[in-house]
């Protein structure tokens, strides 16, 4: 086969939106173990030991060939259909007294998805119809917490 530079080119340029792609998932994934250590630190600190050990095997050798014994899931993107919702809660996890639609935006921005302010409200109100969350005061958002009262404790 002879050696074409377009194709070189092309490689490359593939390479380097793959980069940008996990670069922004990589932030995703940041603020997920963050919403993790908030609700348990020990299953936080296995799963962060857990990532590194596989970023430690891509270290060691040529790439994806040496991740043998680890299994490779699907990649997730942060905005298809069935795991909007699941990411903003993830996000407003972050913010236990509640987070602004400025604090979810800027999560949703970070990591590299495209959805759009008014999108966003959108989608924050209809989760708020649904029961998904709840509004504190005007312009935050939380998730939903049962009351503690004396006949009934919170798990």
């Amino acid at each position: 086969m002879a050696y074409n530079p377009e194709d070189d080119e092309m490689r490359r340029a593939a390479a380097r939106d793959l980069a940008k792609m996990l670069l922004s998932e990589a932030k995703r994934l940041t603020l997920q173990f963050e919403t993790i250590q908030t609700l348990d630190p020990a299953t936080f600190q296995d799963a962060v030991a857990e990532f590194a050990a596989r970023v430690e095997t891509l270290r060691g050798g040529a790439g994806a060939a040496r991740v043998e014994g680890l299994a490779r899931p699907e990649p997730e993107r942060p905005f298809d259909a069935g795991n909007t919702e699941n990411f903003i809660l993830d996000i407003i996890g972050i913010f236990p007294e509640g987070a602004s639609v400025e604090n979810i935006y800027n999560g949703v921005v970070e990591s590299g998805a495209a959805m759009s302010r008014e999108a966003l409200t959108v989608r924050l109100h209809r989760m708020l119809r649904a029961g998904k969350i709840m509004r504190p005061s005007q312009g935050h958002y939380a998730l939903p917490q049962a009351p503690v009262t004396p006949l009934r404790r919170v798990p």
